[in-house]
């Protein structure tokens, strides 16, 4: 697998945590329980990760917790895994910040104001992320 299913729910980039399991090699209930342990830690306004249930054919109708995740949420978890491919995300996430900061450290030449938009692909090669510049202001 390139990157995780990435779907559209509700106007929003999400993903499952099937999917994640599925691209990181690691087992469905340690994704889980890293994600069970990040909702303990995370303040009630951050909607990073929203739990649902699956049955797996192996189970007959037993059902599974599994979780939507958000791009933020991919991002928050990704960061605490380890092995080949999160080492890959996260140097790709420190470049495209690289990347960003010295856009942003750039002079900005004198124009009337108007909006620029800058998609910078970032992370494991799967999310886009766009960022809007108010221009001489």
């Amino acid at each position: 697998m390139i990157a995780p299913i990435i779907t559209i729910k509700n106007n929003a980039a999400i993903t499952n945590s099937r999917h994640v399991s599925d691209y990181f090699g690691k087992a469905h209930r340690s994704v889980t329980a890293k994600i069970e342990a990040l909702l303990k830690d995370l303040p009630v306004s951050h909607a990073y990760f929203h739990a649902g249930v699956y049955k797996h054919p192996d189970t007959g109708d037993q059902l599974h917790t599994c979780y939507d995740v958000t791009r933020d949420g991919f991002t928050l978890l990704a960061m605490g895994f380890t092995g080949k491919k999160a080492l890959g995300f996260k140097l790709q996430y420190i470049q495209q910040f690289n990347v960003m900061e010295e856009m942003l450290k750039a002079p900005v030449k004198e124009q009337p104001k108007t909006e620029t938009m800058v998609p910078l692909s970032v992370v494991a090669n799967h999310m886009i992320v766009l960022i809007v510049f108010n221009i001489g202001s």
